[in-house]
């Protein structure tokens, strides 16, 4: 437990945008086998529509993406194994407001995939 607490501290001093906790609802998704932080919170920025937090497991080196709104917000300061740091999209937001932005942001990433299958 004490390594992870210096792994914590290492992070937060690297980047002061980053805090200590996570964001526990609105599940965007979990990518496993990250590297470290930063590539969590680059995973993030790739989901702007929707991703407002993304948690840093030190532990499992694992990132959760998060979509929350005003109606769920939950974030937690008390967890003392994981970085989290904030996202493009905006919390303040309904429910309603995020479905739309997931579906604007799952044709964008669509569309993006099919054309890069027209380019080989």
């Amino acid at each position: 437990m004490e390594e992870n607490e210096a792994l914590v501290t290492a992070l937060l001093a690297s980047n002061p945008n980053w805090k200590r906790g996570i964001w526990q609802y609105g599940n965007l998704g979990n990518v496993k086998k990250v590297t470290d932080a930063k590539e969590c919170e680059n995973l993030c920025q790739e989901h702007n529509e929707e991703c407002t937090h993304w948690n840093y497991y030190v532990r499992k080196k694992e990132c959760a993406l998060r979509a929350n709104t005003w109606q769920n917000p939950g974030y937690h300061e008390d967890v003392n194994w994981s970085v989290t740091g904030l996202g493009p999209a905006s919390g303040e937001r309904s429910d309603q407001d995020l479905a739309h932005h997931t579906r604007t942001g799952d044709e964008r990433r669509r569309l993006k995939r099919e054309g890069s299958k027209r380019e080989l």
